[in-house]
């Protein structure tokens, strides 16, 4: 059941948006997530969906640092041999998609195994190049987002004038 004040814990289908959103998660007590320790994710760990959104993934930050996974997730602790933000870089990559694909099995529930996943094969360069391809990939969604962002304004001022026009609130 849903506990409210409880300890969050991350389903698939809460990894299905571009950032994990706490506050829409289901929660459980703390006598079960106590149970469940080894599945509590910390900041910096990345976790992977097996089932359903195969691949998706997202790096764990303070804010969800602390919760649960479900079954159907995996996940990816991290390591001094490279940075959490590259690798979710990574596994976001076409070449990742692609591997998840040809390793993904089943055809009503389509899933990958964790032994598959251990398999992804990731290229891992100097930390000095991984955090220039993270930080460069990153800038460059930022860069995306406010241009979403301004195209959304723009349509929004347009639609309105449009509206005026048309039901004669302005003339032409």
């Amino acid at each position: 059941p849903d506990i409210k004040g409880g300890i969050p814990y991350i389903r698939v289908t809460d990894m299905s948006s571009d950032e994990l959103d706490v506050n829409k998660m289901l929660r459980t007590s703390p006598e079960i997530a106590e149970k469940f320790k080894r599945s509590e994710v910390k900041e910096g760990d990345i976790v992977v969906a097996l089932r359903g959104i195969i691949g998706a993934t997202h790096l764990i930050d303070d804010r969800i640092s602390g919760a649960n996974l479900t079954q159907g997730t995996a996940l990816l602790s991290s390591s001094s041999k490279c940075l959490p933000l590259y690798v979710n870089t990574i596994l976001k990559s076409q070449f990742c998609r692609e591997q998840f694909s040809l390793l993904s099995k089943g055809s009503t529930i389509v899933e990958i195994t964790l032994s598959s996943l251990a398999t992804l094969r990731i290229p891992f360069p100097n930390i000095s190049t991984q955090e220039h391809i993270a930080n460069s990939v990153a800038s460059i969604k930022r860069q995306i987002s406010s241009n979403r962002n301004s195209l959304a304004s723009i349509k929004s001022m347009k639609n309105a004038i449009s509206s005026d026009l048309l039901s004669g609130r302005k003339r032409v």
